[in-house]
Protein backbone atom coordinates (compact mmCIF):
# COMPACT_ATOMS: atom_id res chain seq x y z
CA UNK A 1 0.00 0.00 0.00
CA UNK A 2 1.38 3.43 -1.55
CA UNK A 3 1.54 7.02 0.81
CA UNK A 4 -0.69 8.06 -2.42
CA UNK A 5 -2.84 5.55 -3.38
CA UNK A 6 -5.97 6.61 -4.32
CA UNK A 7 -4.69 10.31 -4.84
CA UNK A 8 -4.34 12.44 -8.51
CA UNK A 9 -1.00 14.31 -9.33
CA UNK A 10 -0.88 17.22 -11.76
CA UNK A 11 2.89 17.00 -12.78
CA UNK A 12 3.86 20.22 -15.43
CA UNK A 13 7.11 19.99 -17.39
CA UNK A 14 7.30 16.23 -16.31
CA UNK A 15 9.16 15.13 -19.45
CA UNK A 16 12.54 15.68 -18.43
CA UNK A 17 14.36 16.44 -15.67
CA UNK A 18 13.26 17.82 -12.51
CA UNK A 19 9.27 17.45 -13.49
CA UNK A 20 10.00 13.76 -14.31
CA UNK A 21 11.65 13.11 -11.21
CA UNK A 22 8.71 14.31 -9.13
CA UNK A 23 6.11 12.53 -11.40
CA UNK A 24 8.13 8.87 -11.57
CA UNK A 25 8.45 9.15 -7.21
CA UNK A 26 4.36 10.23 -7.51
CA UNK A 27 3.71 7.22 -9.26
CA UNK A 28 5.97 5.10 -6.95
CA UNK A 29 4.06 6.27 -3.78
CA UNK A 30 0.80 5.26 -5.68
CA UNK A 31 -0.69 8.51 -6.88
CA UNK A 32 -2.24 7.87 -10.57
CA UNK A 33 0.05 10.86 -12.07
CA UNK A 34 -1.17 13.38 -14.70
CA UNK A 35 1.14 14.59 -17.10
CA UNK A 36 0.29 17.51 -18.69
CA UNK A 37 1.85 18.45 -22.03
CA UNK A 38 1.19 20.23 -25.22
CA UNK A 39 2.78 19.53 -28.88
CA UNK A 40 5.44 16.97 -27.04
CA UNK A 41 2.53 14.26 -26.94
CA UNK A 42 3.01 13.52 -30.62
CA UNK A 43 6.97 13.31 -30.00
CA UNK A 44 6.64 10.97 -26.98
CA UNK A 45 3.22 8.60 -27.24
CA UNK A 46 4.83 5.47 -27.71
CA UNK A 47 5.41 5.65 -23.78
CA UNK A 48 2.05 4.92 -23.63
CA UNK A 49 3.04 1.41 -25.20
CA UNK A 50 5.06 1.04 -22.34
CA UNK A 51 2.36 1.68 -19.71
CA UNK A 52 -0.15 -0.69 -21.19
CA UNK A 53 2.39 -3.12 -21.27
CA UNK A 54 3.76 -2.68 -17.65
CA UNK A 55 -0.14 -1.99 -16.22
CA UNK A 56 0.63 1.46 -15.20
CA UNK A 57 -2.43 3.40 -15.62
CA UNK A 58 -1.13 6.79 -16.30
CA UNK A 59 -3.44 10.38 -17.27
CA UNK A 60 -2.19 12.47 -20.10
CA UNK A 61 -3.72 15.70 -20.15
CA UNK A 62 -2.40 17.06 -23.22
CA UNK A 63 -3.61 21.39 -24.19
CA UNK A 64 -4.42 21.65 -27.52
CA UNK A 65 -4.08 24.99 -29.15
CA UNK A 66 -4.02 23.29 -32.75
CA UNK A 67 -0.61 24.09 -33.36
CA UNK A 68 3.16 24.66 -31.83
CA UNK A 69 2.47 27.80 -30.32
CA UNK A 70 6.04 28.17 -29.38
CA UNK A 71 6.83 28.16 -32.82
CA UNK A 72 3.52 29.91 -34.15
CA UNK A 73 4.00 33.41 -32.08
CA UNK A 74 7.72 33.39 -32.07
CA UNK A 75 7.68 33.72 -35.59
CA UNK A 76 9.44 30.32 -36.56
CA UNK A 77 9.83 29.11 -40.21
CA UNK A 78 6.76 26.86 -39.39
CA UNK A 79 3.30 28.90 -38.63
CA UNK A 80 0.70 26.32 -39.70
CA UNK A 81 -1.91 25.04 -37.66
CA UNK A 82 -4.09 21.89 -37.77
CA UNK A 83 -7.93 22.14 -36.86
CA UNK A 84 -8.41 18.37 -36.08
CA UNK A 85 -7.06 17.21 -32.54
CA UNK A 86 -5.33 13.62 -33.04
CA UNK A 87 -4.26 12.72 -29.12
CA UNK A 88 -7.32 10.51 -28.06
CA UNK A 89 -7.61 8.74 -31.73
CA UNK A 90 -4.31 7.61 -31.10
CA UNK A 91 -4.35 6.41 -27.73
CA UNK A 92 -7.83 4.57 -28.60
CA UNK A 93 -5.62 2.91 -31.30
CA UNK A 94 -3.26 1.99 -28.87
CA UNK A 95 -5.54 0.66 -26.08
CA UNK A 96 -5.58 3.46 -24.00
CA UNK A 97 -8.61 5.33 -23.28
CA UNK A 98 -9.05 8.62 -25.07
CA UNK A 99 -11.15 12.08 -24.11
CA UNK A 100 -11.57 15.63 -26.14
CA UNK A 101 -12.60 18.20 -23.75
CA UNK A 102 -14.43 21.59 -24.70
CA UNK A 103 -15.56 22.96 -21.82
CA UNK A 104 -13.14 23.60 -19.03
CA UNK A 105 -15.72 22.45 -16.40
CA UNK A 106 -15.85 18.74 -17.52
CA UNK A 107 -11.81 18.60 -17.13
CA UNK A 108 -12.25 17.44 -13.31
CA UNK A 109 -14.78 15.04 -14.42
CA UNK A 110 -12.39 13.37 -16.99
CA UNK A 111 -9.35 13.51 -14.62
CA UNK A 112 -11.64 11.40 -11.81
CA UNK A 113 -12.71 8.96 -14.62
CA UNK A 114 -9.39 8.71 -15.81
CA UNK A 115 -8.00 8.00 -12.31
CA UNK A 116 -10.58 5.47 -11.60
CA UNK A 117 -9.76 3.31 -15.16
CA UNK A 118 -7.06 0.71 -15.00
CA UNK A 119 -5.77 1.85 -18.32
CA UNK A 120 -3.58 4.96 -19.42
CA UNK A 121 -6.06 7.97 -20.37
CA UNK A 122 -5.48 10.52 -22.50
CA UNK A 123 -7.08 13.68 -22.09
CA UNK A 124 -7.06 16.53 -24.93
CA UNK A 125 -7.90 19.78 -23.62
CA UNK A 126 -9.04 22.61 -26.35
CA UNK A 127 -7.79 25.38 -25.43
CA UNK A 128 -6.93 28.55 -27.84
CA UNK A 129 -3.96 30.53 -29.53
CA UNK A 130 -5.21 33.32 -28.14
CA UNK A 131 -3.03 34.13 -25.70
CA UNK A 132 0.57 33.83 -26.42
CA UNK A 133 3.63 32.07 -23.97
CA UNK A 134 4.68 35.93 -23.85
CA UNK A 135 1.38 36.74 -22.47
CA UNK A 136 1.84 34.81 -19.24
CA UNK A 137 5.74 34.98 -19.36
CA UNK A 138 7.30 36.80 -16.10
CA UNK A 139 8.75 40.21 -17.03
CA UNK A 140 11.70 38.86 -14.52
CA UNK A 141 12.28 36.40 -17.26
CA UNK A 142 12.78 39.04 -20.06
Amino acid sequence: MGKLDGKVAIVTGAARGLGRAYARRLALLGAKVAVCGDGGFAMTMNGLMSALEHDIAIIVVGFNNHALGWVYHGGGRSRRSSTTSTMPPFARAMGCDGVRITDPADLAGAIEAAARSDRPTVIDVVTSLDVSFRDVTSPLAA
